[in-house]
């Protein structure tokens, strides 16, 4: 049988038998346009937030452990905020940076002066360093008059 090569609309909806493979090529063909016309709209960015990662206090105490040497121990795989670590049912604390200190892993936490956020970060600062007394729980801060680095350590 010999199919007319260039159908009409109605005649080709009205003998779907005679052309459901054309159909299927004619919707897949389209579906790949399609797939590609979203693939170019969301190759903008993958990250959600546009946000910085870090602060400028965050940013001026990781360029302190970037060095590579910090109280005459080797810094290695320096990261910020890469850990997530669970404080409690549905509670979780991300500290700002987090390194290997002569090997023992460490996690720093840097806070300003200003804010009302700062007692409900050492909270979970403390909670975190009694939940996992084999990490080292710094918490750093700038102090506002000479501009010195001060530091502490956390204690379980």
């Amino acid at each position: 049988m010999n199919l007319p090569s260039n159908p009409s609309e109605t005649f080709v909806k009205n003998n779907p038998h005679l052309y459901r493979f054309q159909e299927a090529a004619i919707k897949s063909s389209t579906m790949e346009i399609e797939s590609s016309k979203k693939l170019e709209r969301s190759s903008k960015r993958i990250r959600q937030s546009t946000k910085p990662l870090m602060n400028k206090l965050e940013f001026g105490w990781y360029s302190v452990l970037s060095i590579g040497q910090w109280n005459g121990k080797l810094v290695s795989s320096l990261m910020a905020q890469s850990l997530r670590i669970k404080i409690a049912s549905g509670a979780w604390y991300k500290p700002d940076m987090s390194c290997l200190l002569d090997g023992h892993v460490t996690c720093f936490e840097c806070k300003g002066n200003k804010g009302k956020n700062i007692d409900r970060g050492k909270l979970a600062l403390k909670v975190a360093a009694s939940q996992y007394p084999w990490i080292d729980w710094w918490l750093v801060w700038r102090d506002p008059v000479s501009g010195v680095w001060r530091t502490q350590l956390v204690l379980p």
